[in-house]
């Protein structure tokens, strides 16, 4: 298993799978659901995209791109 990027920050902890598309699939998410299960509670799963429309997966992962993720982290 492995994930691209655990960040802590004040009051959240994002885990986040950096994907080279505008199209990102349930199975760009698989290494962030095995991390899931390890992760604290209220962690963020996101997958991170160069652009596209934000969606959520079945499991909760949401698909973000880049520059709206970093928005929601307050960087």
């Amino acid at each position: 298993m492995e994930v691209d990027f655990i960040v802590k920050l004040p009051g959240s902890t994002w885990a986040i799978e950096a994907k080279a598309t505008s199209h990102a699939s349930e199975s760009d998410a698989a290494s962030l659901e095995l991390f899931r299960k390890y992760a604290p509670q209220g962690t963020h799963f996101v997958v991170a995209t160069l652009s596209g429309p934000e969606r959520k997966l079945r499991s909760g992962t949401r698909i973000l791109p880049w520059q709206k993720l970093l928005q929601e982290m307050g960087l």
